[in-house]
């Protein structure tokens, strides 16, 4: 949860909720009255919740986004080198026909992904639970020596150009905020 404040500055209202905002938006909560502009009023807000996004990929990089290679790819890499077994591959194209019927295809798939879009997984009840029906996924990954990694972070990872109740796509990823990247 995040302390949010709805400050007005003459005729402008502002959200802040930086640390260096938070400490002048506390005092002008404090002294609104004697403020030297005495024109500044900020209004505290509590429980503005931030979104947690998460991305499952490997290091390698993808030809298309120039990002790290999302889950699903990296596993349909290994299908089109022909590495799986033929049982492998049966499950594969099982988990491949489930996950296009349950999870949302964003359109931009079908143009060739123009804009080099990546997926995010939103940390709903939606996305975790998709997340955790793709074992069959990491499950290959692990058997065939694919290191998988999770990226995450709490503010929006780029410019939104699609999004559903499980995911978020992003074009022109920011530099300006906190990824944090661990193997799993």
């Amino acid at each position: 949860m995040l302390t949010t404040y709805l400050c007005r500055i003459g005729g402008l209202f502002i959200w802040m909720h930086t640390p260096l905002q938070r400490k002048m938006s506390h005092e002008c909560d404090a002294k609104a009255a004697q403020d030297i502009a005495s024109d500044i009023l900020c209004f505290k807000e509590e429980g503005v919740k931030s979104m947690r996004y998460y991305r499952v990929h490997t290091a390698d990089i993808a030809y298309i986004t120039q990002q790290p290679r999302g889950i699903f790819t990296a596993t349909g890499k290994l299908f089109d080198a022909n590495i799986l077994l033929e049982e492998e591959k049966a499950e594969y194209w099982r988990n491949r026909e489930y996950f296009e019927r349950v999870l949302p295809v964003p359109p931009f798939y079908d143009e060739g992904n123009p804009d080099k879009a990546i997926t995010w997984f939103k940390d709903t009840p939606e996305g975790n639970r998709i997340y955790s029906e793709m074992t069959f996924y990491r499950e290959m990954a692990k058997k065939y020596g694919t290191q998988l990694f999770m990226s995450e972070c709490v503010e929006i990872p780029g410019e939104i150009i699609y999004e559903d109740e499980f995911q978020i796509a992003i074009k022109n990823q920011r530099t300006d905020i906190s990824i944090t990247t661990e193997k799993i």
